[in-house]
């Protein structure tokens, strides 16, 4: 089977089980760079790769100067092109087997958010002000579902059941989604926004259906969440909060309060429970305390 077919069939693959379409393009990259250079070398056949090339492959992005992150990254595709056709029959030996992947610690978080950092910020906005009370509602959100900016964003008003205090995330990383709890004071400022706030501004605007949007009745952008926090860090004085660091906070605050790792793992929409237990990094000696107060083994001695 030549390269450019196989390809072909595992991209094909990706798009029936409804994967984003930049995820389909980084695979159609990263497996188009790994054929030419194989075509380059005369192999033009799935059938002709040896381990020994993609060992190649691997040294060569090593020696492009790519972190073992992004060496692992390029690795995937080819992983799951062999695993694919091996599993379909079209291959009796699979080349990736025996190479030995990269290793790569995930970094901690830029910047671990207290607390107390976070009343303060979610007490921030002028809740006098209409804007002020979308941004106390869509902070307040922010931090109680742990969701990430991108799901924050494509959430619509039908998606928020105020009366279950539920949120439905419709297509979370890998298309997955998930139903998170709203918290009390997420659920407070949600419903005054919709009931006082959004109308209001949506006024003539009855066909969009986006949750966030601004005075104009336009949906708000990833480019608006990072300038309100901007503002608001500056006039509190405080170092800058980045929306993604609002979900860690989220994870780490709970965890340190006790929580069950797997809780949290459902909560962020993680399908392993390995990526989740890197948080448990950032706050090491609180779940370390937390374990010795609550373990049966631990606890009163």
């Amino acid at each position: 089977m030549q390269f450019d077919d196989a390809v072909d069939i595992v991209l094909a693959e990706l798009r029936r089980e409804n994967l984003k379409q930049s995820t389909v393009e980084r695979y159609r990259t990263c497996l188009g760079d790994c054929a030419a250079r194989l075509k380059a070398r005369g192999l033009d056949d799935v059938l002709q790769v040896r381990r020994a090339d993609i060992e190649e492959h691997q040294l060569y992005l090593q020696q492009k100067g790519y972190s073992p992150r992004t060496v692992a990254q390029c690795m995937q595709p080819l992983r799951r092109l062999f695993e694919h056709l091996g599993e379909t029959g079209c291959l009796l030996i699979n080349p990736m087997e025996g190479v030995v992947a990269l290793r790569h610690h995930r970094k901690l978080p830029r910047r671990v958010v207290s607390e107390a950092e976070m009343k303060r910020l979610l007490a921030a906005p002028n809740v006098g002000l209409r804007c002020g009370i979308r941004d106390r509602a869509l902070l307040e959100v922010l931090y109680s579902t742990a969701i990430r900016l991108g799901e924050l964003l494509a959430l619509e008003v039908s998606d928020v059941d105020l009366e279950r205090g539920l949120v439905r995330i419709r297509e979370g990383k890998g298309r997955k989604g998930r139903v998170v709890p709203l918290g009390r004071a997420a659920h407070r400022w949600t419903k005054e926004y919709l009931e006082r706030v959004r109308p209001w501004w949506m006024r003539g605007r009855d066909h969009e259906r986006r949750l966030w949007v601004g005075n104009r009745g336009r949906p708000f952008a990833a480019g608006n969440v990072h300038a309100m926090l901007h503002k608001y860090t500056r006039e509190l004085g405080i170092e800058s909060i980045y929306p993604h660091a609002i979900r860690h906070a989220a994870a780490t605050h709970m965890l340190a309060r006790g929580a069950d790792i797997r809780v949290v793992q459902k909560l962020l929409g993680h399908s392993s429970i390995r990526t989740t237990q890197y948080y448990t990094r950032v706050v090491p000696t609180d779940v370390q305390a937390t374990h010795t107060r609550t373990h049966p083994l631990e606890a009163g001695k």
